[in-house]
């Protein structure tokens, strides 16, 4: 026969298999959360990156080609380190 137990016990006994899956849950909300940034960032680095797109830019903003690829060195710079320390 099976011993009765409270909620509480019940509760306290399966406490591990709750918590695990609401962190479970809570690594893969996360997961996905850096896989979008991570795009997102690659997506502006691979614009600036890029020659033609600076020289773009450079014309779009009225600016010198100089000028652009400093910025967009910058830029690049930051978008880097900035996905770097995101994982």
């Amino acid at each position: 026969m099976m011993e009765y137990l409270s909620s509480e016990e019940l509760q306290r006994n399966n406490r591990d298999t709750f918590t695990d899956a609401s962190a479970l849950k809570d690594t893969e909300d996360k997961r996905a959360e850096k896989d979008k940034l991570h795009a997102v960032l690659n997506k502006y680095i691979d614009k600036h990156n890029s020659t033609k797109n600076v020289r773009d830019l450079a014309i779009e903003n009225k600016r010198t080609a100089d000028q652009q690829l400093h910025i967009s060195a910058d830029l690049v710079e930051i978008l880097t380190k900035i996905k770097n320390e995101l994982r």
